[in-house]
């Protein structure tokens, strides 16, 4: 409920805030742009993702709108299951849940806690080290570092998913320079620009673009405005080649 209420606001803020300052709705349908970004976007995650990251993605992004299962009601219903199961071992022996692990969907143990046990991560993890603890092959120090690294397998696995999304969103700034860049330049005077800028820094003695980017950035970020901003690109990187080549002559 939160996310559709931040969404909105978001939304209602930035458009608000165009009208505000005169600008018109329309202007920001921009077909072209939204093709070059969002089709970019999906295919710079294909490429940077494994299909198993990629279907655990689409599988979450209906719980995006959904709360959190992890409430204080479930941690609640956790410790009395395990209490439940301890208190059997403590006064039955640790053998006498053995056959509540082995089959937890026929126990009566579980069956008092669905919330848990409709969580088969959860099950599996409690099961499967309470199995080892009842066959003795395994002692408890041994036992807890296993389910130490478990643990952090599991969360390194949870937050591919995320980080995922979080890259998506690192560059979706990038391709947006270069929707508009490339959008707004329909006649090739924007890219002819920042070509020419670029040319000029690069016959500059000791032009370095990694020492020096903001010279090829700037010449980017003004390819796609329109005339005169266009003409003047054109004509200031045509006097810095034109003085490079004098010096040179």
């Amino acid at each position: 409920m939160f996310v559709i209420i931040g969404y909105v606001l978001v939304f209602a803020s930035v458009i608000g805030g165009f009208l505000m300052a005169g600008g018109h709705v329309a202007a920001l349908i921009q077909p072209a742009e939204l093709v070059i970004i969002g089709g970019a976007a999906v295919g710079a995650f294909v490429v940077s993702n494994s299909p198993k990251t990629i279907k655990a993605v689409f599988r979450g992004m209906p719980g995006i709108f959904k709360g959190s299962k992890f409430t204080k009601q479930l941690y609640i219903d956790l410790l009395s299951m395990l209490y439940d199961m301890l208190s059997k071992c403590r006064k039955e022996g640790l053998m006498s849940i053995e056959t509540d692990i082995d089959a937890p969907n026929d126990s009566k143990l579980f069956a008092k806690h669905p919330t848990i046990l409709a969580d088969h991560h959860a099950m599996e993890f409690v099961c499967d080290y309470m199995r080892l603890l009842v066959g003795g092959s395994m002692n408890a120090m041994q036992v807890e570092n296993l389910m130490d690294i478990e643990i952090e397998t599991h969360h390194h696995e949870a937050e591919q998913v995320p980080h995922a999304i979080a890259r998506l969103a690192d560059g979706l700034p990038a391709f947006g320079i270069v929707a508009a860049d490339g959008g707004g330049s329909y006649n090739g005077v924007g890219w002819a620009a920042a070509g020419r800028t670029w040319e000029a820094y690069r016959c500059r003695p000791g032009g370095n673009l990694h020492r020096h980017p903001s010279v090829l950035w700037v010449g980017i970020t003004n390819s796609g405005l329109a005339d005169p901003q266009g003409r003047r690109v054109h004509k200031n990187a045509s006097m810095h080649q034109s003085g490079v080549a004098g010096k040179h002559a």
